[in-house]
């Protein structure tokens, strides 16, 4: 999921959660780096009254934390290559979610979407969305 903020903060954290939560339910742990965001005693305080284990990565443990800078890699990439296009920010957000989300995984062979929902989603507008390795772009 991707929620722009100007600054990230606890407090703005857990309202994103929150709809997070109210949207898919709580899980029984939520992964984080050790951000300032993440290690304040309000959100200890939060996950801890809602059952959810807080699990924090150490920067040295590559696994996790080199998924993580992948995927963060990735959705820069994307936005750089669409910021000439004219599009909005939360437009250039929604074109690659919807396309990251809809792109079958090169191991499982089946797409984000289909295994959160159980079913593929209707995507109208998808046609638009040209995919390579690493490389997403819309075609004029």
């Amino acid at each position: 999921e991707v929620h722009p903020m100007l600054r990230m903060t606890a407090g703005k954290t857990i309202s994103v959660l929150q709809y997070l939560f109210s949207v898919h339910g709580f899980p029984e742990q939520l992964i984080s780096d050790n951000g300032s965001q993440f290690t304040t005693q309000e959100f200890g305080e939060f996950l801890r009254g809602n059952g959810v284990e807080h699990c924090k990565v150490p920067t040295y443990q590559l696994t996790l934390n080199s998924e993580i800078k992948r995927m963060v890699k990735t959705f820069r990439n994307a936005m750089m290559k669409m910021e000439n296009r004219g599009l909005s920010w939360s437009q250039m957000v929604s074109t690659f979610l919807i396309t990251h989300r809809n792109t079958p995984h090169t191991i499982t062979g089946m797409t984000p979407a289909e295994l959160l929902l159980g079913r593929q989603p209707r995507t109208p507008n998808l046609d638009k969305i040209k995919v390579r390795p690493n490389i997403m772009y819309l075609e004029d």
